[in-house]
């Protein structure tokens, strides 16, 4: 991935996060990391916006290893047990929580991983779809960070409690 690509990223997710929706309470910092197939682990990018919690760095990081590893968005993994996380394997944590995705070409390659962590598990979510989108990525949801319609609504409806 360019450097031009990375930073596009983050930029994008800085520019996401200071946006507020209307009636949104999900507004607080963010850390992101991003991963490449080829990165061994370790984030080839980072971000984190001035007030982040120090454990959101960290949390970030961990979602986008889990999605590269387990190949598949962090909000997948939702039934995960603790048997489960043994799969992740080999000194890597295994992050199960919402907000880590993949980074797909126009052909559905997965060419990088996306953690955002600082928000409700949606939001962060939703952070990360929406900086991806822009930066030109394609993911497995839509533009706005929902799954689907229901999902949309139910957020609406509840608040929070996704």
């Amino acid at each position: 991935m360019e450097t031009s690509t990375l930073l596009a990223l983050l930029t994008a997710v800085d520019e996401a996060a200071k946006e507020n929706e209307p009636g949104s309470t999900d507004t607080a910092p963010v850390a992101a990391a991003i991963m490449t197939p080829t990165s061994m682990g370790l984030p080839v990018a980072s971000l984190a916006m001035p007030g982040v919690k120090p454990a959101s760095i960290n949390v970030a990081t961990g979602k986008a290893q889990t999605c590269l590893m387990q190949q598949c968005d962090t909000v997948d993994l939702d039934d995960y047990d603790d048997r489960d996380v043994t799969i992740a394997g080999h000194g890597y944590p295994f992050v199960g929580w919402d907000g880590g995705i993949l980074l797909l070409d126009e052909d559905g390659t997965i060419v990088g991983s996306l953690g955002v962590s600082g928000r409700s598990a949606l939001g962060d979510r939703r952070l990360a779809v929406k900086a991806a989108t822009r930066a030109g990525f394609w993911t497995n949801f839509e533009p706005d960070g929902y799954r689907n319609e229901r999902e949309r609504r139910a957020d609406q409806q509840f608040p929070g409690d996704l």
